[in-house]
Order: C-alpha cells, then structure tokens, then sequence
C-alpha cells in the first residue's frame, strides 16, 4: 500500500481533490491495491493520474505506481508514502519512495 502524505503547490496551500479507489471504497486514505487507479485533479490547471501496478513492473523498489507524463515509475518498498509538489508551470514532481520522478500535468 502506498499513501499520498502531502501535496504542495507554488502557492503554498493551492486546492487538490482526490479520486479514485476501489469502487464503493473511494478514499483519501491508503492507495492500493494492484490495478486501482486515483487522479489528484487540481481545479483551474490540470491532474495527475496514478495506476498502482504492484510488482509488475521491476525497478529500485518493491511495488510501483505508473504515473501519467512520466516515462518512469515512482518506486517504493513497504508502506509508500508520496510527497507531490507542483510548481507554477504546472510540472509536478513525486518523492518519498525508492526515487523521485517528474513531469507535466495534464491539462483538463
């Protein structure tokens, strides 16, 4: 399982509303499992789409995330915990895990 435990924008303390889970179940709380996927939507720019893929996919941790503008998955080992932080142009950068990965989000 893997947990997003803080985001922050270039204003500091700009909006986020996030979806996703299993269905029924749609929670801000513990991510997972396998397959489930959560879009981070900030409102007036754009959103990041997560994909858990478990331990499909080898790399520097245990357990990944496909993440949407970037060609690299965000890695962690045991409980994950994400910290996104989103700047003015609307980039985005993911870290906490096995490594740190960035990239554009997607405009509505």
């Amino acid at each position: 399982m893997w947990n997003i435990i803080s985001v922050t924008t270039a204003t500091g303390s700009g909006s986020y509303i996030l979806f996703g889970g299993p269905p029924g179940k749609e929670i801000v709380g513990p991510a997972g499992p396998l397959s489930h996927t959560y879009v981070l939507a900030f409102p007036g720019l754009g959103y990041i789409k997560f994909i858990d893929k478990g331990n499909s996919v080898s790399g520097p941790g245990d357990w990944s995330v496909q993440v949407s503008g970037s060609s690299t998955n965000w890695f962690y080992k045991g409980n994950g915990t994400a910290s996104v932080s989103v700047d003015a142009s609307g980039k985005y950068t993911i870290s906490g895990g096995s490594n740190t990965i960035s990239g554009p989000i997607t405009p509505f």
